[in-house]
């Protein structure tokens, strides 16, 4: 099971970790049908994983970003705030 990102993501630029983010949600985030809000699956990761995840993502979004038990949450709002390629 992976708990977490790697310690080197705390060593990066803004600019680099704000395309990290990008790029993270482009490979990971599940778009629902009907709904602009994006999931990022983490049941297979570990609570910190998933709570970094959203930390890495609420750094380049002002909209709210959620941590479940299962999932990382990325409220429709966030996502509207993305580039188109994530609509």
């Amino acid at each position: 099971m992976v708990e977490s990102l790697p310690n080197w993501i705390d060593q990066l630029s803004t600019g680099t970790r704000r395309t990290l983010a990008l790029l993270w949600m482009c490979e990971r985030a599940t778009v629902h049908q009907e709904k602009d809000t994006l999931v990022i699956q983490g049941r297979s990761r570990g609570e910190f994983y998933r709570r970094t995840v959203a930390s890495l993502i609420r750094e380049i979004v002002d909209e709210p970003v959620n941590v479940t038990d299962h999932n990382v949450i990325i409220s429709a709002a966030a996502a509207r705030s993305l580039p188109t390629v994530f609509r």
